[in-house]
């Protein structure tokens, strides 16, 4: 009977390998979806403010992206005043549609973000953005924050020069002196208004009552017909006054 006892150990040991050895394997530890899905990491973006093309220049260099390549920003929205914000997302779209939220709960004075997918539909995503268009929103210029312009006096380039410095725009690019109107001596003057362009509708107005002294600052549209808004205005050909004296802005 002790003679046996080894055989039997062996055949034990042999039939417990044999059931190890068909026993299924495990499956493999499920990936987290949200780590599949989601790589990136929320974080704080911060801009400090300015226009259009400085917003999409922050998020490019804050989260290394190429977005830049699929703005399309319109000549009405190019020099919008952006305000300085700050917002928690994992991408640049994020902080476009923060700003478009933004924008259009304070009637669309920030302009209108549209970001889009290769068939014009609207999409939150930065894998499936294939374009964004900026245009200006809907709103008159008197919902900006009315203030007092003061200009001490000096030529149509110095006029141009303390617009942009003192409410922030770059409407200097928008602009066309004549070389005949180069010299001009403008008055001093203050006047209260939205936007850049309510001081020039001042100016010209205040112009045309002086018999033309102070130019003819002519403020259109991109089709060529009179602007009053600055979200509508595409250039400013500024010339010598040659209109008679009461005629106001047209």
């Amino acid at each position: 009977m002790k003679s046996d006892s080894p055989l039997i150990i062996l055949k034990i040991a042999a039939v417990s390998l044999l059931l190890q050895s068909c026993r299924p394997a495990e499956p493999p530890p499920e990936k987290t979806r949200g780590n599949s899905e989601n790589p990136r990491s929320v974080r704080d973006f911060q801009f400090d403010g300015g226009q259009p093309r400085h917003f999409v220049e922050a998020l490019d260099k804050d989260f290394g992206s190429t977005i830049g390549k699929m703005v399309n920003i319109s000549d009405r929205a190019a020099y919008l005043p952006l305000p300085s914000f700050q917002v928690r997302t994992a991408d640049p779209i994020g902080a476009i549609i923060a700003l478009q939220k933004f924008s259009a709960g304070n009637g669309g004075r920030f302009g209108n973000w549209q970001v889009t997918t290769a068939d014009g539909s609207s999409t939150s995503q930065l894998e499936s953005t294939s374009s964004i268009l900026v245009t200006a929103g809907d709103f008159p210029s008197e919902d900006f924050r009315v203030k007092n312009f003061q200009f001490g006096g000096g030529t149509p380039r110095q006029f141009i020069e303390a617009l942009d410095k003192d409410f922030g725009f770059d409407i200097g690019k928008m602009v066309n002196i004549s070389p005949a109107a180069e010299s001009l001596s403008l008055p001093s003057f203050q006047v209260r208004t939205a936007d850049p362009i309510g001081a020039i509708i001042a100016l010209q107005r205040f112009s045309a009552g002086s018999g033309g002294g102070f130019g003819n600052w002519q403020v259109m549209t991109a089709d060529g017909s009179p602007a009053s808004r600055f979200q509508s205005a595409s250039s400013i050909l500024v010339t010598p006054g040659d209109f008679p004296s009461g005629d106001g802005h047209r």
